[in-house]
């Protein structure tokens, strides 16, 4: 029963701190022309996100949005810093429709983004190898003189792999306090991948995951979150 509450209770924040960041979005919208007039001149870029599959078929996970500019997360920002790139994250528009070409070892392919610029297909690859390999993205409609590439690692699980693992991450992985929506929020908001912090001894347990019993199993791990 406390887990049934314990999940109610972690959708319920996350659905308010959606609602939140999406509130300050449209404020900051509606309320700074100069830097909406900024934005609309940002140039888009494709994150490519980690997918997985098979020898002969791969699901290729990305997303067409506005780049802007983000540095990578550092543990000596402040939580000013932060929060003015989280905002940046909300105020980053997707590409709704975008075609992005695909390229393959013996060939290309084309794909189009939904309408919030979430690409997710299988693809059929021929024989790969094991372990990670990389799609090259490139975006179709782009009249840039530089194109706007990216790059999805993908991973074949290896044949000496034991079993696979599914995990959460908020409050599994890194202490994220998804009971408390203020906690949660401040996490959220202030911090960044950096300086957001793990349960002590995880890192560890899941290492030993996936080396499984034999130490060199190379099981896969799968995150998830909602």
């Amino acid at each position: 029963r406390s887990a049934g509450v314990r999940e109610r209770t972690s959708v319920d924040w996350q659905r308010e701190l959606r609602e939140l960041a999406a509130a300050i979005g449209s404020h900051v919208r509606r309320g700074a022309n100069a830097v909406e007039r900024l934005v609309d001149q940002d140039p888009y870029h494709i994150v490519g996100y980690r997918g997985y599959g098979s020898r002969d078929q791969m699901l290729l996970l990305g997303r067409v949005l506005q780049n802007e500019g983000l540095a990578l997360p550092d543990p000596a920002h402040s939580k000013l810093r932060n929060l003015l790139a989280m905002l940046k994250r909300i105020e980053s528009d997707p590409l709704p429709h975008a075609r992005v070409r695909v390229r393959l070892p013996d060939r290309e392919q084309e794909l189009v983004a939904d309408d919030e610029g979430f690409l997710r297909a299988w693809v059929s690859t021929g024989e790969r190898t094991e372990g990670w390999g990389t799609f090259h993205l490139e975006l179709i409609q782009s009249q840039r003189e530089v194109p706007i590439v990216g790059a999805a690692p993908v991973l074949v699980p290896p044949a000496s792999a034991e079993y696979g693992v599914i995990s959460d991450m908020d409050d599994t992985v890194l202490q994220s306090s998804v009971t408390n929506f203020i906690r949660a929020a401040r996490l959220t908001l202030l911090e960044n991948a950096r300086t957001r912090l793990p349960f002590p001894g995880v890192a560890g347990f899941y290492r030993a995951l996936a080396a499984g019993s034999t130490g060199t199993a190379g099981n896969p791990i799968f995150y998830v979150s909602s």
